[in-house]
């Protein structure tokens, strides 16, 4: 497990923050669409990773073809790429909250529960591969329903990415 730094965890903190008020904001008008309407939004964010998805192929192509003309060195792509989001982990970035919006109106209507803005900071950070604990009766069940969502995106599907509820 990696260590934060006191700073970094305040960073990490007011992300998650962040994710939880454009949430927030984006479930206002979502509680007025109607179920194909919200359904339709799937749709979208497999378009928009699929885009992020061939956008980054052609990067990597690009990287390789430089490689082998010389241009730059196996070391050299390692350091561009080294500190560089890909373009699919950009775009994920950017629906997380309008989907976790989704995921919360979708199980809202469904089971009549809704995400506390504890669940929907549990499911981000379960979303970025790490681990949140949630105790007995605060909503385990429904808050791995965000993560499972955007990774059920992505052509790996919720249980190539190692969703995992125990």
């Amino acid at each position: 497990p990696t260590v934060m730094s006191r700073s970094q965890r305040k960073s990490y903190s007011e992300d998650l923050e962040q994710i939880v008020e454009s949430s927030n904001k984006h479930s206002i008008p979502l509680a007025g669409k109607r179920d194909y309407e919200l359904q339709a939004y799937t749709d979208m964010f497999r378009n928009k990773i699929i885009e992020a998805s061939k956008k980054e192929g052609e990067y990597q192509a690009d990287i390789k073809s430089r490689i082998s003309s010389g241009e730059i060195s196996e070391l050299e792509a390692e350091e561009i790429n080294k500190n560089r989001q890909s373009y699919v982990a950009l775009a994920i970035e950017e629906i997380t909250p309008l989907a976790f919006a989704v995921v919360r109106e979708a199980a809202d209507r469904v089971t009549d529960l809704r995400h506390y803005n504890v669940q929907i900071e549990g499911g981000a950070i379960m979303s970025d591969g790490n681990v949140a604990e949630l105790k007995t009766g605060e909503g385990k069940t429904l808050t791995i329903l965000l993560p499972a969502y955007l990774n059920a995106l992505t052509d790996d599907g919720a249980y190539g990415k190692g969703v995992h509820i125990a």
